[in-house]
């Protein structure tokens, strides 16, 4: 064997540096004989294709306009999705929507009255006077906000003229959604109609007599038979839903225990170079200036929001790497519900222990000393309201993909609380990935109790409740009783002294009434409010014109309507009439004409959404597989959309 490869080892060399040389260039030879993969087609469409590159860059693209503003996504564009971020930016190019850095930049303060518009119309609905006279202001406000955002992108290393591409790429999709909005045109008469339907309306004066308030020791006790017939009636309706509001269905609640990195103490903590912070001033002058002294602070402030994040990176390393370690291998039953061993509670790891591990690696990596976090408890069962308002934890967020969500709604996602499960929250299982609080705290949290919707264990737990909500339905009988009396003597002594034996403290005024707004908050039912709106118009309409309204009968301006779902009986005296005017229709019309095309977006068909868009286009996923067939979002070639094409 040896005298084999001595004879022959000038050609057993050759063949094997041949044979390492194929080995080497081999990765080169197959990406030239199959291309790059980001160039490979992932969708198809009639008149062109989408790359896997263009998908990569459009998903960045949408990241960073959720950055910019979490609404950007789902509200202005109403776009989630690469492929159909492409149709439209298409489509809006083709129709010379979409212009060129400088466009995106001066863009801000266009957009940032449309995201004024878009969020006072959700606070004020159809209050227009509101709308009007709070948006300027918050326009610029949202105007800071857009360019502060847009400097934290290119602060994070986005180029500028990247970062206004994108901008001007939204800007023109706006466009496209504005230039087909626009064909929406009214009359001057349904204008006007539209005006007088959205503002003409009356201001009152509002007295509320609640019974509540009335109850007192002389109210009479009811009787056991009473109590028990009560509790039989209403123990499994929900509250507010009953006769009167009445109901006492326990919500789902939960109890919580939660840990919070608190980005202020590692701030507090951090001591900074004063040689590195010179040095940064030294590289970046292009954007700090050439004084160190005027500079300074910002540059300082920089570097420590740079220690911040990579302290916070850590944290978030740290702690799901522990909770995964712990809690990756449990089995997981059919329905994606992780089974626990019975002794978990005392195995799995406490926050305790994860927060002095997560101080420890932060001194260790950064040599930033901070203490370690505790964990933090609440005891009570928390329906979902009460969770809202915890502080800290209850206004935090968690993005899930680039949609943030708010904590209640992310906790109470729960199928045991009556969730749909599709966030893979679990009761007793920390989840692995934090929430921010407004602050930029980070929360990790667990939920360690669960309590489905329930019936009171028994009637105890809620009789005084009961017998307190018996006793108001005998106060507001026996004020419905007395509309009549409580009516002839407000027109005789007036409000004030008409509601004093009721004990109303608080009359409130300049409440507006329109078909559509009552702006005095209730708790009573909406279709208990829309018969007092009804009320009150159909007494104003009553009222004669000719005379001016303060010399009209006092008699002739009050009205009196009982709220039985609040149990609460409002006595109301008109004190203006606020028909439309000339004026008012100029100054509310265009935001009238504005909500009436806002509309089409909710109410119609929307041409721009992703499924008429692919079926426009004809679009077809390339890369779906079998598994995804019974995705709703996956884009699938059919006869009904070469059809609607």
């Amino acid at each position: 064997m040896l005298k084999f490869f001595r004879k022959y080892n000038k050609i057993i060399l050759g063949v094997g540096f041949a044979f390492l040389m194929v080995v080497f260039l081999l990765p080169q030879g197959v990406s030239q004989l199959v291309g790059d993969p980001r160039d490979r087609p992932a969708f198809e469409y009639d008149g062109g294709v989408i790359t896997n590159g263009e998908i990569i860059q459009a998903s960045s693209e949408l990241q960073l306009l959720g950055s910019i503003h979490p609404a950007f996504l789902q509200v202005l564009l109403e776009v989630d999705r690469p492929e159909h971020w492409i149709l439209l930016t298409r489509e809006a190019e083709a129709g010379g929507f979409i212009g060129g850095p400088d466009d995106g930049y001066n863009s801000l303060s266009q957009l940032a009255q449309t995201f004024t518009d878009f969020e006072l119309s959700q606070i004020y609905r159809n209050d227009f006077a509101q709308i009007m006279s709070q948006r300027e202001e918050m326009s610029r406000l949202m105007e800071q906000i857009l360019d502060r955002q847009r400097a934290n992108a290119i602060n994070n290393g986005q180029p500028a003229e990247a970062v206004d591409r994108i901008l001007a790429k939204a800007r023109g999709v706006i466009r496209l959604y504005t230039a087909y909005l626009n064909t929406q045109v009214l009359s001057q008469p349904e204008l006007v109609l539209a005006t007088r339907e959205a503002i003409e309306g009356v201001v009152i004066r509002y007295a509320p007599i609640d019974a509540s308030i009335l109850v007192d020791e002389e109210t009479p006790e009811p009787t056991e038979e009473e109590i028990n017939a009560h509790y039989a009636a209403y123990r499994d309706v929900a509250p507010g839903t009953g006769e009167y509001g009445f109901g006492y269905l326990r919500d789902p609640a939960i109890r919580l225990e939660w840990m919070l990195i608190n980005r202020r103490e590692i701030d507090n903590a951090i001591t900074l170079d004063p040689i590195e912070v010179n040095v940064h001033w030294q590289r970046n002058k292009d954007r700090f200036g050439e004084s160190f002294a005027e500079a300074q602070p910002r540059v300082e402030r920089e570097l420590r929001d740079q220690q911040i994040e990579r302290a916070m990176g850590i944290a978030r390393q740290v702690v799901k790497g522990m909770l995964l370690q712990a809690q990756g291998n449990l089995p997981e039953g059919a329905n994606g519900i992780r089974e626990l061993p019975e002794n978990w509670s005392q195995i799995r790891p406490s926050f305790n222990s994860i927060g002095r591990r997560v101080a420890a690696e932060i001194k260790e990596r950064l040599d930033i000393d901070i203490v370690a976090p505790d964990t933090l408890f609440d005891t009570r069962w928390l329906t979902k309201t009460a969770t809202q308002e915890l502080p800290v934890i209850g206004f935090s967020r968690i993005a899930v993909g680039r949609t943030p969500v708010i904590f209640p709604d992310f906790v109470f996602s729960m199928p045991s609380v009556g969730g749909d499960g599709k966030y893979g929250v679990q009761a007793q299982l920390a989840y692995p990935d934090p929430l921010t609080s407004a602050t930029g705290n980070l929360i990790f949290f667990r939920v360690v109790g669960v309590r489905p919707q329930s019936p009171p264990d028994d009637i105890a737990e809620v009789r005084e409740q009961i017998v307190h909500n018996l006793k108001r339905l005998t106060e507001y009988e026996n004020v419905v009783a007395q509309t009549s009396d409580i009516l002839e003597s407000a027109a005789e002594i007036g409000l004030e002294d008409a509601t004093i034996p009721y004990h109303v403290n608080i009359i409130y005024p300049d409440v507006t009434v329109t078909q559509e707004v009552f702006t005095r908050p209730t708790k009573a039912s909406p279709d208990d409010v829309a018969a007092l709106r009804e009320a009150v118009l159909a007494k104003a309409a009553k009222i004669d014109p000719t005379i001016p309204l303060p010399d009209a009968p006092l008699a002739d301006r009050l009205v009196i309507e009982p709220l039985p779902s609040a149990l609460v009986v409002p006595l109301m005296e008109i004190t203006q009439m606020s028909p439309l005017s000339r004026e008012r229709f100029q100054n509310i019309a265009s935001q009238v004409l504005l909500n009436e095309r806002r509309l089409l977006r909710r109410d119609f068909d929307w041409p721009f959404s992703a499924e008429r868009m692919n079926q426009r286009y004809n679009a077809v996923n390339l890369m779906a597989s079998d598994d995804d067939a019974d995705d709703p979002n996956v884009v699938e070639e059919t006869e009904d959309a070469s059809e609607a094409s």
